[in-house]
């Protein structure tokens, strides 16, 4: 009688713990993650990606930023070191400056130029969400100096 009701609780506690895991699946399709970033930048100039969400730091896994598709950074929970980064292409990132949820890229370049996205992950239960992609222009910095009245005018 002992072991009978023993394997029952064990199997209503099993049951919750399944009906438990599948909300909080549901529960994260409603999580929020947005890029944000200017859309326009400088030759020589810089930009930051923020990658912002509503995931609970003790839920987060990894945070990575991409572009085209490839990884440029990653955060990750409990490595040391936390951060990973790859070659972007027309750019600097600056790892000193670099968080959880945020990157700058230094000395952009034109080839800096096209599409950013990022992604947050769970570990627990595994589960991985990325931000639409935005479009990033690096443009040519013009100064026009004329002449007027035998001044220099920077305009």
């Amino acid at each position: 009688m002992v072991v009978r009701a023993r394997g029952r609780m064990l199997s209503i506690l099993f049951s919750a713990l399944l009906l438990g895991r599948a909300i909080a699946v549901r529960g994260h399709a409603e999580v929020r993650v947005e890029l944000q970033m200017e859309r326009w930048a400088a030759r020589g100039g810089s930009v930051r990606l923020r990658c912002v969400h509503d995931v609970p730091p003790h839920l987060l896994d990894k945070v990575v930023f991409l572009r085209h598709g490839t990884k440029i950074f990653q955060y990750i929970r409990d490595r040391k070191p936390p951060y990973r980064n790859f070659t972007t292409p027309g750019a600097v990132l600056n790892i000193a400056l670099a968080t959880e949820n945020s990157i700058i890229l230094q000395n952009l370049d034109f080839a800096a130029s096209g599409s950013y996205s990022c992604e947050v992950s769970l570990d627990t239960p595994i589960f991985t969400k990325a931000s639409t992609e935005k479009q990033l222009t690096v443009f040519r910095k013009f100064i026009f100096v004329y002449l007027h009245k035998h001044r220099f005018i920077e305009a």
